[in-house]
């Protein structure tokens, strides 16, 4: 103590202490509630934990006229033929995303008869400029549509998915 005094340093449970109160009182101060995981089980429920947080991001984001919308992808596996439960659980957020009506880019409908190798530098990696490409083609829509969404005057409109 008499070293760190004299070296004008708080000893190391004083500085943790002191970040674990800031993080507290932040915490606290957020418009939404932030969930902390505390465990390194295994998430039983996804597709119900993915809705909870796209959920928490429709209502902390649309507030006063904002808006966003997703682009859905699945990894390359897929594009190989070695998706596993993959495709399930992308049906299944296309679900949930219709459900919470955010409006979505479905990638791989759009991109499903590509090769893998096309789009991705590896099973593991991500796109390769054309893939990025792709993205982008699909994005321009959704993004305009938003943004003409955005620019109406008054009142809280919904926008279309544009499929």
């Amino acid at each position: 103590m008499i070293a760190l005094a004299s070296q004008r340093r708080a000893p190391q449970f004083l500085i943790e202490k002191w970040i674990a109160d800031d993080t507290e009182k932040v915490l606290h101060a957020l418009p939404f509630p932030i969930v902390e995981r505390t465990s390194d089980a295994a998430i039983e429920d996804r597709i119900g934990q993915l809705e909870a947080i796209l959920g928490a991001l429709d209502r902390t984001i649309r507030v006063d006229g904002r808006a966003f919308g997703v682009l859905v992808f699945p990894s390359a596996r897929v594009y190989a033929g070695d998706a596993g439960d993959e495709l399930r659980d992308y049906r299944e957020t296309l679900t949930v995303l219709d459900r919470l009506d955010i409006p979505f880019v479905d990638y791989y409908q759009e991109t499903k008869r590509a090769r893998w190798e096309d789009l991705f530098f590896g099973i593991q990696d991500h796109w390769r400029p054309f893939g990025h490409q792709e993205a982008a083609k699909l994005l321009r829509p959704l993004l305009l549509a938003l943004a003409a969404e955005r620019a109406k005057p008054t009142g809280v409109h919904r926008l279309e998915n544009p499929r």
